[in-house]
């Protein structure tokens, strides 16, 4: 080899390793912000607002609608199309929205490694949740009333 096609070889191994370096020293500060972030985050929550849970039902044309929506944030979503059939019930959580009136129910599913999910929001009046985005999810209309 000539000298110029070592002297070219040698640079190529310098910045080779100069980037490594910055690798790890990038890497290092990474791990130090996550260390940092993880104990920023390990703060106890504000108490949710427990007031909307309960069982909520909804008698319609085509089947019977339930929701549960419990003291721990989870929620249940039964499905009952005619009396006697088996429901689909499908389980999530749930939260209070941006208003006070405001409830947000979210399910998720993992089909085939692609995580899925869908929210269905709920504006509460009295002891009834009117569900906002039906068109959307394909329940327009639907209103569940609060069993005591």
């Amino acid at each position: 080899m000539t000298k110029s096609t070592w002297m070219r070889l040698g640079v190529c191994m310098l910045a080779a390793v100069a980037m490594i370096a910055m690798l790890e020293g990038c890497a290092k500060k990474e791990k130090a912000a996550e260390t940092t972030t993880t104990e920023n985050t390990e703060t106890t929550p504000p108490a949710a607002n427990t007031a909307a849970a309960g069982p909520y039902t909804a008698a319609l044309a085509n089947g019977t609608t339930s929701l549960m929506l419990n003291t721990d944030m989870s929620a249940s979503l039964s499905l009952q199309p005619v009396a006697g059939a088996p429901a689909q019930v499908e389980n999530g959580t749930w939260a209070n929205g941006a208003t006070a009136n405001d409830v947000a129910v979210t399910f998720s599913k993992s089909p085939v490694d692609t995580t899925m999910s869908l929210t269905l929001n709920f504006t509460a009046t009295g002891d009834t949740l009117a569900l906002t985005n039906g068109d959307a999810v394909g329940m327009a209309g639907l209103k569940l009333v609060k069993q005591h």
